[in-house]
């Protein structure tokens, strides 16, 4: 039974899917074997810059950006063919916020900047360092940097820590509206139509605070029963803001203001276990299992078998179709989002250190540090995700990528 109505389990998931169809990513394309390897070598330390709103629809991935001491540097991601004439120039490091068709955003503490994907010619550009802090013994705090932001369709909302909060435009640059709003959001800022929703601290309490996405008008704010920090934050289409702590998770109601809901975890939550789907929440804590906790009434829908084997390995849960990608520096395994059963474990060498983990249009890609197969060498490995089935290709399933000691893979 969903909201009230009798539907049969195929049923379900066919409605699953077709609401998925307008949020979901769209994910890069791998063609096995890898036929297109080249190398590059860069002059100083570098950065490859992974998106941070990479699970966007509007992300794409057909260039990979670098920050090097000379700027910014696009690349061709299937031949390695540099892309731009000259390397856009930036004062600080730089963070890419979202790549998109058009533009791709980046962000230093003090300025967020869009550049022209295929120039790399600076579109737009807000934001820029106070000039006393040119001087090295000047006082950085409260200087205005940015703290967090947030990505909706054509609209980035970025809060500084002097309680500026300012939504742009992303294809023209064009200021939407900036207000300041004190004291400053802490962590996570979700920026959901028709809100921008963030949370403060208000007499040991968390208070959730509800803004206007079109206008950055205030609204209200919602003072909860939360004393614990709020690991995470999340809002749901339906109005819903989903708050974790350390020792639950609790809904609250945009609308009404009203806490709707409370569902306990036995201890701190994983970070990157916490995933926010259509109709549940999934949450994993120390008892390294997981939970599908119903959006309706915060019940337990199901809980897996144990997933990770250590306290300290990390596990990270990823949405693709009807399941669920569940993997740490150790394994990959998938589990059906309705049922909870366990569809497929990855092959992995007893001793692997999965240092990297994306998903792609047909695999889940893994590159192991751990000289699991050949002695001073790293290899990938390329699990097909289609059909429930987590098989490793016979020809180019798991190529070999030399001596490595470092990986970030966008």
């Amino acid at each position: 039974e969903h909201n009230g109505r009798s539907m049969g389990m195929a049923q379900y998931r066919e409605r699953l899917a077709a609401a998925r169809e307008r949020v979901e990513p769209v994910r890069p394309k791998i063609t096995l074997p890898l036929n297109h390897s080249f190398e590059r070598e860069f002059e100083g330390n570098i950065s490859l810059l992974v998106p941070w709103f990479g699970e966007e629809p509007t992300s794409r991935w057909s260039r990979y950006y670098v920050y090097t001491s000379a700027g910014i540097r696009a690349f061709d991601a299937r031949d390695g063919r540099e892309l731009w004439a000259e390397p856009t120039s930036v004062q600080a490091n730089a963070e890419l916020l979202i790549a998109r068709s058009d533009v791709a955003v980046f962000a230093t503490s003090y300025e967020v900047f869009a550049v022209d994907v295929t120039t790399g010619v600076r579109r737009w550009s807000h934001g820029e360092p106070p000039k006393h802090l040119a001087d090295p013994g000047a006082d950085w705090e409260g200087g205005g940097a940015f703290r967090t932001h947030a990505v909706q369709g054509n609209r980035l909302v970025s809060v500084r820590d002097d309680g500026r909060m300012t939504c742009i435009a992303i294809d023209t640059g064009k200021m939407l509206w900036s207000e300041t709003r004190r004291p400053a959001a802490l962590g996570r800022v979700r920026l959901v139509d028709p809100w921008v929703v963030y949370h403060v601290s208000q007499d040991g309490r968390a208070v959730l605070c509800l803004v206007e996405a079109e206008t950055g008008a205030w609204l209200d704010a919602v003072m909860t029963d939360e004393k614990r920090p709020i690991e995470e934050l999340f809002v749901t289409l339906e109005g819903q803001i989903i708050v974790v702590t350390s020792q639950g998770v609790s809904s609250y109601d945009a609308e009404t203001r009203m806490r709707l809901w409370q569902a306990p975890l036995s201890g701190p939550p994983r970070p990157a276990s916490l995933l926010l789907d259509l109709d549940a929440v999934y949450a994993s804590d120390d008892g390294g299992d997981l939970r599908k906790i119903d959006l309706d009434d915060g019940r337990l829908l199901w809980q897996s078998e144990r997933l990770v084997q250590r306290a300290a390995d990390d596990l990270t849960v990823q949405r693709e179709g009807s399941n669920l990608i569940i993997s740490s520096t150790a394994s990959v395994s998938a589990v059906d989002s309705v049922t909870g059963l366990t569809l497929w474990r990855g092959t992995t060498p007893e001793h692997c250190r999965l240092v990297s983990r994306l998903i792609t249009d047909a695999y889940v890609a893994a590159v192991d540090l751990s000289d699991g197969l050949r002695e001073g060498r790293s290899a990938a490995y390329f699990y097909d995700h289609r059909n429930a089935s987590g098989v490793i290709p016979k020809d180019g399933g798991a190529p070999d990528l030399g001596p490595l000691s470092d990986v970030r893979a966008v």
